[in-house]
């Protein structure tokens, strides 16, 4: 086993541990390093994934949207999530404009880094909080009762 894959599967084992440490309840892949859990926010509920990258020594974030952007509304969200990404410090949204398929990402490097229990508790609770913020806006976006000049930043 490479250094990376043995620091990466240290890494995993601590974001594992520090997810249990939160209650949370979820399903891991050891093989992949990857560990799914759903979050019920205040709206839509969230499909949250965490998983090692060990090869490129990053923690990733991901929480795909429940839905998809209708073919006649993606350029809409691309607009709606150029504003978003613009105002987020950390994280951003991804559209793929062919499907419509759109997801929040996280991404934090542990390269030469020491890490404990409270950088898991923070991607989750900027992840969560992101994600949680935005979902019902880009929701309300697909279903017409928003518009993308409603999330132009007031500059």
């Amino acid at each position: 086993m490479s250094e990376a894959m043995e620091k990466g599967k240290k890494v995993f084992n601590q974001m594992s541990s520090a997810l249990k440490k939160l209650g949370l309840k979820f399903e891991t892949d050891e093989e992949k390093l990857k560990i799914h859990f759903i979050m019920n926010g205040e709206d839509l509920p969230m499909d949250c994934y965490m998983r090692v990258d060990a090869d490129r020594q990053l923690i990733i974030f991901q929480s795909p949207l429940s839905f998809k952007f209708s073919e006649d509304r993606r350029v809409d969200a691309a607009v709606a999530i150029c504003s978003i990404n613009y105002l987020l410090r950390y994280g951003g949204f991804d559209l793929d404009i062919r499907n419509g398929y759109t997801l929040f990402r996280l991404v934090c490097s542990y390269r030469d880094s020491v890490i404990g229990d409270e950088l898991f508790k923070l991607i989750l609770g900027t992840a969560v909080g992101t994600t949680e913020n935005y979902n019902d806006k880009l929701f309300a976006l697909e279903k017409g009762k928003m518009k993308a000049t409603d999330f132009l930043p007031d500059n």
